[in-house]
């Protein structure tokens, strides 16, 4: 059991160590890449960090399995080390005693605490788990059965159906075969080249698998409950995303269309953004010669979270 609460205990603790390290590292990156469909990637390079490291970190150093102990360690040797390009990795941060068995603030707060708070401490992260887990299960559940329900008629373009049920926008339904769904009355109120770019806008995402990604990250996110700011995180990448896909459309086409899905009751969340508004008629749209240089920036950006170590293992 005691086993069970330190690899806990060093899960929470390393995981925020990873994700904000990871974070620290796109900062880094960010005003570099101008590519949307990039950007949106390179924010959920820290989900992919900490799903990592949890699953495929060497454990072999681990002072608990060493049968050692941080409180009893001589004094001044117990250190944390930072490093930058150092045995492979480009960003270190570790702590360890003088003959290299790691731990973390876990570690340190299964020594300094009584056992049955780390029992409680711990069965609070597991309970929360759980739970976290069971309300994104929960929500899936729901939007599957509601997707099913929907009434659609199918279209002559590949993958397009309408509906007449109050939809307030477009949406793009299915996480591998996806179909794009148009509410019916949206046809009365929006000209033909809005229609397309709405069209564009969801095809884009059926391309790109979206929803599957969405899908996946989410999860990780729910699994990774205990992490401070990692909604906004993924909100931020799914702005990106969106930015992605408006691109492929006239910019003053997409914006029209954006405020006449304003104006429907209840717009829905990937259409009734201000900010895209603004970002589309303020900011230039992503040239197709930054998507090599963006792409590059990106396996970069990769690379160093991945070869980067923040666990105490």
């Amino acid at each position: 059991m005691e086993l069970t609460c330190r690899f806990l205990l060093n899960i929470v603790f390393a995981s925020l160590f990873t994700f904000y390290g990871a974070w620290g590292i796109i900062l880094i990156i960010r005003p570099f890449i101008r590519h949307f469909r990039t950007l949106h990637y390179l924010y959920l390079l820290p989900f992919i960090k900490v799903l990592w490291d949890v699953f495929f970190m060497d454990r072999s150093k681990w002072i608990f399995l060493k049968g050692q102990s941080v409180l009893d360690a001589i004094p001044d040797t117990r250190f944390l080390t930072a490093s930058v390009w150092s045995k492979g990795s480009f960003a270190r941060l570790k702590f360890h005693l003088l003959d290299q068995s790691t731990f973390s603030l876990g570690d340190l707060y299964a020594e300094l605490f009584p056992y049955p708070i780390v029992l409680f401490t711990t069965f609070v992260i597991g309970l929360g788990t759980i739970l976290s887990l069971l309300f994104w299960g929960i929500r899936l559940f729901k939007g599957l059965k509601w997707e099913r329900s929907l009434q659609l008629i199918k279209e002559g373009k590949k993958g397009l159906f309408i509906t007449t049920d109050p939809l307030s926008s477009p949406i793009v339904v299915g996480f591998w075969k996806s179909r794009i769904i148009f509410p019916h009355h949206l046809i009365s109120i929006m000209s033909q080249e809005e229609l397309q770019a709405i069209y564009l806008h969801e095809k884009e995402h059926s391309l790109w698998k979206d929803n599957l990604t969405s899908l996946i990250f989410e999860a990780i996110s729910a699994l990774f409950w205990f992490i401070p700011y990692r909604k906004t995180v993924l909100k931020k990448a799914s702005f990106y995303r969106e930015l992605a896909c408006d691109a492929k459309a006239s910019p003053l086409t997409v914006v029209t269309a954006l405020q006449k899905i304003a104006t429907t009751p209840f717009p829905h969340l990937s259409f009734s953004s201000s900010d895209r508004a603004h970002w589309i008629l303020h900011k230039p749209m992503p040239r197709k010669k930054r998507l090599v240089l963006s792409t590059l920036l990106l396996m970069g950006g990769g690379m160093a979270v991945l070869k980067s170590h923040f666990f105490p293992f």
